[in-house]
This record gives structure tokens, sequence and C-alpha cells, in this order.
């Protein structure tokens, strides 16, 4: 179980937002030469399911990076300007 799984087990009301600098989900780097000669399909590198997320009701946002994080108030904000408050903030 990952640290999102781990969150969700931990809280299953909580609403979870991951805003991560990754520009698509990570895979699993030792199958890689199987995936660019065509062995293998791209999901099948993926370490996690494409319904994971879904599935765990966690909000994911690829490819932004926090610009500032407000302790005093409870927020991030993200490149794009979007705000997010928070109760709990977990950096990873």
């Amino acid at each position: 179980m990952g640290v999102l799984g781990k969150l969700r087990s931990l809280d299953p009301d909580a609403q979870i937002t991951c805003a991560t600098a990754v520009q698509e989900m990570s895979y699993n780097r030792c199958l890689l030469d199987d995936y660019l000669c065509g062995d293998r399909e791209k999901q099948s590198i993926s370490t996690k399911a494409a319904n994971f997320f879904a599935k765990q009701r966690i909000d994911l946002i690829l490819d932004v990076r926090v610009t500032r994080i407000n302790r005093s108030v409870k927020t991030i904000a993200i490149v794009d300007g979007r705000i997010f408050a928070y109760d709990k903030l977990f950096l990873g």
C-alpha cells in the first residue's frame, strides 16, 4: 500500500487531493524496455491501476507546482493560481 492508499485507510471519508509536478503516472522502470519494444501496453507498466484514484476518491492534479504554502491560514497555491485549503498537509 502506498502513501495515498494509507492516507485513505486512515480516514475513509476525508477529501484527499494530490498535487504533483510529475506529468504522468509513475511506472515500473524495470518494464520500460518491454514497453518500448512493444511487448507491453502502457497501462501494464503503471504502478497504479487506471481507476485507483477514482476508486479511492482522490483528486489527482498532475504537472503542477506548489508555489506557496500559507501555514497560518492552511492553504496552498499552485502555479496556475488555484488555492486549496487543507486541514492536514502531507509533503512527500
